[in-house]
């Protein structure tokens, strides 16, 4: 995650899209950093994650919205926004466990994540006289797509059985780095000169 922050910094002007997802890599490190803390003084933790969820799919909902022009597409970007940020906000204040991981939120994240993703790779500019595997919102559609269509289906299970959650945590560190993988990937597709993949 770091390494992939490090990369977007060099990418950071390129475009409003681009800048969304530097943003999120950053404030998730940060999460992160309070999460181990937390884990390391013994403190509960999962209360930070229903207020970094609805963060985080502000900022890729806001991705996808500034990479594809289709209007229609944009449209359902803000209106799914919208809608989520409201699930999360009466999710916090009728929700007395938030030391409990938002599963519900986090179930419909990844629902909506996905369409988002696929109708985004449906909606690449056909017109460009790239190759698909040198266009970046390709490997970032792909790397969102992928991420969260395995935690999709993990989040169908029991999280408080012990051999549950440690599936969960191989599965969630493998599918983590796959999707930082990607993402540096597309980072590096919008570089102009002398790029890797020419």
């Amino acid at each position: 995650m770091v390494i992939c922050f490090a990369i977007s910094m060099f990418y950071y002007m390129r475009s409003l899209s681009t800048k969304m997802i530097t943003w999120l890599l950053f404030i998730s490190i940060l999460t992160e950093i309070i999460v181990e803390i937390c884990k390391h003084t013994g403190r509960k933790y999962y209360i930070l994650y229903h207020f970094f969820t609805p963060i985080e799919y502000l900022f890729i909902g806001l991705y996808f919205y500034h990479s594809v022009k289709n209007k229609t597409f944009k449209s359902f970007c803000l209106s799914s926004i919208i809608f989520f940020l409201l699930i999360c906000t009466i999710s916090i204040f009728l929700n007395y466990k938030l030391e409990s991981f938002p599963r519900f939120i986090s179930y419909l994240e990844c629902f909506f994540l996905l369409i988002l993703s696929t109708l985004s790779l449906l909606f690449l500019d056909p017109n460009t006289d790239k190759a698909i595997y040198k266009v970046s919102d390709f490997w970032f559609s792909i790397a969102f797509l992928l991420f969260n269509s395995s935690l999709f289906i993990v989040l169908f299970f029991n999280q408080n059985d012990k051999v549950i959650k440690e599936i969960f945590s191989l599965i969630n560190l493998s599918f983590n780095c796959l999707l930082y993988f990607l993402l540096i990937v597309g980072f590096l597709c919008l570089k102009t000169k002398r790029n890797i993949f020419y």
